[in-house]
């Protein structure tokens, strides 16, 4: 789907927030977007409980783009990223689990930058949670990867990646090498474990990272991850 939009981002500062939200299930997250929406420019939200409690903390004048993933008859889940700019593009991907299989979505979505010629491609993902093997969270991200490779211009990649155990560590290592992709990192990492290791990741590829945190919170069970990144 394409919507074509006259504002842009400013290259040389966006200011952007992953979060895992728990399905809006707790009375706090009201209160903590609030507060982060008035800092951020991009806003990468997985987990959304779309018939669930609105995020009417982001104004009327906030673009929204929608990936949905887990559905029952009146109840979706997915990805929405949500922007203080329009979106160029957006489109989704959806991927089973192979144990329960539940869906995970992705959500893929390009801007416009003030004074640059490529757009930037953001891509807002839930990883695939239970699986045996490797072999659905492997083929969800090369998915993913085919639209960075054919991309033009910066890259945004962020969200849960589900990484709990150490060979899917291991692949994020390795395709951040081999696609050009550069792992945020957070000087105070209070990112969400499980088994030790860490579920939300930021990638950007042509991109400086300006600054980046942690931001510890009881609203949902992963804690925000922030950064401000340029051209």
């Amino acid at each position: 789907m394409n919507i074509l939009s006259e504002s842009r981002l400013n290259p040389e500062n966006i200011r952007v927030l992953s979060w895992n939200v728990k399905k809006q299930s707790r009375t706090q997250l009201g209160a903590d977007l609030a507060d982060l929406s008035r800092s951020v420019d991009l806003a990468l939200l997985q987990e959304v409980h779309k018939e669930g409690a609105s995020l009417d903390h982001f104004s009327d004048n906030w673009h929204r783009s929608f990936a949905p993933g887990f559905s029952l008859p009146g109840r979706t889940t997915g990805v929405m990223t949500v922007s203080n700019v329009g979106h160029r593009t957006e489109s989704g991907l959806r991927h089973n689990e192979p144990v329960f299989r539940t869906a995970k979505a992705a959500n893929i979505t390009t801007y416009g930058l003030t004074d640059h010629p490529d757009p930037l491609l953001v891509i807002n993902l839930h990883a695939v949670n239970f699986s045996l093997g490797m072999n659905a969270y492997t083929r969800q991200l090369k998915d993913l990867l085919k639209h960075i490779d054919a991309h033009q211009g910066p890259v945004i990649f962020a969200g849960d990646f589900n990484a709990w155990r150490h060979q899917r560590t291991q692949l994020l290592d390795e395709i951040s090498n081999r696609h050009g992709l550069m792992e945020v990192l957070f000087e105070e990492d209070r990112r969400s474990q499980v088994f030790g290791r860490h579920l939300d990741y930021m990638f950007v590829r042509d991109l400086t990272v300006h600054d980046s945190h942690t931001q510890h919170s009881t609203a949902s069970d992963h804690n925000p991850l922030l950064a401000t990144v340029g051209l």
